[in-house]
């Protein structure tokens, strides 16, 4: 009976130990199971946060983007209405030489029309003195003539010009006409006495 009870208490022992073994895996399984939540708590707390974080990043990320593309409209926006003011004081700028031309193309057109103004009463003024020179000179231009055809030399006349001035050429003058007419009659009377 005693090997029975060896055997019993052997049975009983190696029960007890796989009680305690099976518990002990059970505990190790449960420990091992609490681990694995934890960390799967861990990693799901850190999946969480990371998660969080990125929509935060995202969240940042597309309000800085928004405030980039709101700085961008307003700087674009500010550029084209410099690029407006600066086009405007060109064309103010070209206007101004445009006026300036046209007033000296006003005042051109007003000095060749004055000029041609005054041309015209010039050449009318001087066909009025020509016509008052040959009137007042006629009665000399007779005596040349009347002289001229008594001594033989041709009789001058002056020419009057009706542009643009007065131009007169020099003409003999009547006591020279004389004086060469007494010359030549002089000479043609002692041609004849010595003869």
């Amino acid at each position: 009976m005693r090997g029975q009870f060896e055997d019993e208490d052997q049975e009983a022992r190696f029960g007890a130990e796989d009680v305690m073994r099976g518990q002990f895996m059970e505990d190790r399984q449960g420990r091992f199971s609490a681990e694995d939540i934890r960390r799967q708590q861990a990693e799901s707390d850190r999946a969480a946060r990371f998660g969080a974080e990125d929509v935060m990043y995202g969240r940042y990320g597309d309000e800085r983007a928004a405030r980039f593309g709101a700085e961008d409209a307003r700087r674009q926006g500010f550029e084209t209405d410099e690029a407006a003011r600066i086009a405007q004081m060109n064309a103010y700028q070209n206007m101004g030489t445009l006026v300036t031309d046209l007033q000296n193309q006003a005042a051109a057109g007003l000095i060749s029309s004055g000029e041609a103004q005054r041309v015209l009463d010039q050449r009318a003024l001087d066909m009025a003195y020509a016509d008052f020179l040959d009137q007042r000179m006629y009665p000399q231009e007779m005596v040349n003539f009347a002289l001229g055809a008594l001594s033989g030399t041709p009789y001058s006349t002056r020419n009057r010009s009706y542009q643009l001035g007065s131009s007169f050429t020099q003409n003999p003058s009547v006591y020279g006409q004389l004086i060469s007419g007494l010359g030549a009659g002089y000479s043609a009377y002692r041609m004849a006495n010595d003869q």
